[in-house]
């Protein structure tokens, strides 16, 4: 599963996309994290300022980010599916970890 066309985060001083691919489709629980992520990959930590994980088949999964690694730090502090600013929850260029559902 490609978790999303546009990117999972996008960082607004390179005008990068970060990409997720994960094995699997998300489920609808938030109770079962599907795809846990204890860091950013490369370059990426402290650098998302926007989310989107909609799919191109219409359904989407939801992200928590967190503002330290392995899930640590409340950024946000909200599972969320899509924000073009992630100033809204606190959490832009922030976050450092993060799962999904």
């Amino acid at each position: 599963m490609r978790v999303d066309t546009d990117g999972l985060g996008y960082n607004n001083t390179t005008g990068s996309t970060l990409v997720i691919v994960t094995a699997a489709d998300c489920t609808l629980s938030s109770s079962n994290k599907d795809w846990r992520f204890p860091q950013m990959p490369n370059g990426w930590n402290d650098r998302v300022s926007s989310v989107t994980t909609q799919m191109g088949n219409g359904t989407h999964c939801d992200v928590w980010f967190s503002s330290d690694i392995n899930y640590e730090g409340e950024c946000g502090n909200r599972w969320i599916h899509m924000q073009a600013d992630l100033r809204k929850d606190g959490c832009q260029n922030r976050a450092s970890s993060f799962e999904l559902t």
